[in-house]
């Protein structure tokens, strides 16, 4: 691992970290002076000296490229290609890979780099590690490699810094790349070329754009992945962060994407990263279909070293993984999912069971995203994006606030509700255990709007006790089924004599029913067209029957489904009743 800097390890306060263009009025010799000194400064006695084996001093080629003079060792051109390769290095990454952790031989590179405007350096803030300086091309960096071809034939190069979180994201890539090398080289591998993401997704692109129209089709997308080494997950074509394409021993072209997965420990970890963030190494187990032992072993072992994961023993009753890293969500377009952040206890517990349902559940096939919902039910079902259930986030300052849809992520399939019967939409809700019904129902009323645009779904329940079943269904049934599948003009008769009551204090004991009944109507039939019916029918104006004619065709024809689900374990994970939860080891 790479050592923490020394004060006396920065660069000189006067070389600006944005880098500047070489002054016209700079002579070579006093360039020649400026570099001399560097050099003098990194290896006088009050240095350590160089590692055994290291260079000393080296003597800069001139370069005249369109009219500038660019003075440059062999060591700052190959840096100069590693930053390019990756957009943005870590400044101790750099030091530890490329220097082999030797700072005094980086400094005067980096100083000449700086100085003459080829490369820019600066602190850049990190949300869970802290700042860390990074380096960069600048347009000059990126003009010189590509004039004097010294990256190599068709080796993409990218300069400039883009968002804090991407230009931390671009340096973990060197970091990553640079131990997968390393084992490439010792097996004989030769002329390494680093491919990101960017360009590998220009070419799928470019050939599914070659498809035509079957460039959705499900044989176009594996034809393509196919020819780029990828495989279709789901209906998409995952790309990783980094690939390595190099020669074998054998002068074999061959490629590698570094994350040292296997297929099946890939396809867990897009299930993870897609629909909870968090499990357990039973997870792991039951999707693998393997015993505890090595391979769940080597699974933990790699998800913590390449730190793409966090584990936590909870309350002693077993170990829990965090999937965050944007190494893992990246890939699969899905790094801005609230999944990789950190949750609460309540929340951790409800995504376990929800692993549960999926793992038992394999063959249903579940939107996925938040998009995938949108585009099913406002363009397959016309239903209004209105009528969805959302929430809004309110933005910092100066920022505008954002609606995000379908945020509880629970389980949204089609399914038959009967044997035999046709599909419907089938809405999942996770009860995690806790034994309180407060989050249904709040669930419930979220949804109402959309339920009310459907002709037939099902609600399936989805715990790890049956404790909460029977009053879980009779919710249902008071607040969803029965006014969902009454005829309307009744719901309004009603809400129309309770709102009377209410409203003239004819309540004596309180009804509970009335009033929950009260509170739903009232933001049902809300509008000026129920305000007035209202007043018309409390004076006299309207009868019963006028009103139900009224109201006639809106008489509807659902059908709506409630079932359970008991999840095989039998109980929540991270139970306090059960000190010996699911079991992460």
């Amino acid at each position: 691992m790479s050592r923490g800097y020394q004060p006396d390890e920065h660069l000189d306060p006067r070389v600006s970290s944005e880098g500047r263009e070489p002054n016209a009025g700079d002579s070579p010799k006093t360039d020649e002076l400026r570099e001399q000194a560097s050099d003098e400064a990194s290896q006088s006695p009050g240095r350590e000296p160089d590692r055994p084996g290291t260079r000393t001093a080296e003597t800069r080629t001139v370069y005249e490229l369109r009219g500038r003079t660019y003075r440059l060792r062999n060591s700052e051109v190959t840096t100069l290609v590693e930053l390019g390769k990756f957009r943005a290095v870590a400044r101790e990454d750099l030091a530890e890979f490329a220097y082999v952790g030797n700072h005094d031989r980086m400094r005067p590179d980096l100083e000449n780099l700086l100085r003459q405007g080829l490369v820019e350096m600066k602190s850049v803030p990190h949300e869970e590690t802290g700042s860390r300086q990074l380096l960069t091309l600048t347009k000059n960096g990126h003009r010189f490699l590509a004039q004097t071809q010294s990256a190599g034939k068709g080796q993409a190069l990218y300069h400039g810094f883009t968002k804090p979180r991407e230009a931390h994201h671009d340096a973990d890539l060197y970091r990553l790349y640079q131990k997968a090398a390393a084992k490439i080289e010792r097996q004989g591998g030769r002329n390494l070329r680093v491919v990101l993401d960017y360009e590998l997704k220009k070419r799928l692109n470019r050939d599914l754009a070659k498809l035509g129209k079957d460039r959705n089709s499900a044989d176009g997308k594996h034809a393509v992945a196919d020819t780029h080494g990828l495989q279709v997950v789901r209906g998409k074509i995952p790309v990783p962060d980094v690939r390595i394409e190099y020669e074998t021993r054998d002068g074999e072209r061959a490629r590698v994407d570094p994350l040292g997965y296997t297929e099946s420990e890939a396809q867990f970890l897009y299930l993870v990263a897609t629909h909870s963030g968090y499990f357990t190494l039973h997870h792991f187990n039951a999707f693998a279909g393997v015993h505890r032992g090595k391979r769940s072993m080597s699974f933990a072992q790699k998800l913590l070293k390449h730190a793409h994961a966090t584990m936590r023993d909870y309350m002693g009753t077993g170990s829990v993984f965090h999937l965050f890293s944007r190494l893992i969500y990246g890939p699969i377009e899905k790094d801005n999912v609230r999944n990789r952040r950190r949750h609460s206890f309540d929340y951790i517990r409800t995504r376990l069971v929800q692993m549960d349902f999926l793992l038992e559940n394999p063959a249903h096939d579940f939107l996925e995203n938040e998009s995938d919902k949108i585009n099913f039910f406002c363009e397959s079902l016309a239903v209004p994006k209105d009528a969805l259930p959302a929430k809004v986030y309110e933005g910092g300052s100066g920022s505008s606030s954002t609606v995000r849809y379908f945020v509880d992520k629970f389980p949204l399939f089609l399914a038959a509700p009967i044997p035999g019967a046709s599909p419907v939409v089938t809405f999942g809700f996770v009860d995690s255990g806790t034994g309180s019904l407060w989050s249904f129902v709040a669930h419930l009323a979220a949804y109402q709007g959309l339920f009310r645009h459907l002709k037939s779904f099902r609600l399936l329940y989805i715990a790890p006790r049956a404790t909460e079943f029977r009053r879980a269904e009779e919710r249902f049934r008071a607040s969803v089924k029965q006014p969902l599948e009454s005829d309307v003009s009744g719901e309004i008769l009603r809400y129309f004599e309770i709102r009377r009551k209410w409203e003239k204090h004819e309540y004596v004991v309180p009804v509970t029913t009335d009033f929950e009944f009260l509170n739903e109507a009232r933001r049902r039939f809300h509008g000026d067209r129920f305000e007035s019916l209202y007043r018309a029918w409390i004076t006299g104006q309207i009868a019963e029957r006028e009103l139900r004619l009224e109201f006639s065709q809106l008489t509807p024809e659902r059908t709506v489904f409630f079932d359970t689900y008991l999840v095989r374990n039998g109980r929540s994970p991270l139970d306090e009743k059960h000190r010996h939860g699911v079991n992460g080891a």
